[in-house]
């Protein structure tokens, strides 16, 4: 799945990081803090 950090805070950023099934990858990441917290089983990029 990918996810466009555009224009998101961290918060709202894990929350769709959590919400979606299988790898990530994030898009548009420029500064968000605490990406992924707790993340296991996937892999995030």
């Amino acid at each position: 799945m990918n996810i466009s950090a555009r224009n998101i805070d961290f918060q709202e950023l894990n929350e769709q990081v959590r919400g979606a099934s299988g790898d990530i990858c994030i898009n548009e990441c420029y500064g968000q803090r605490f990406i992924g917290t707790a993340l296991s089983g996937r892999t995030l990029t």
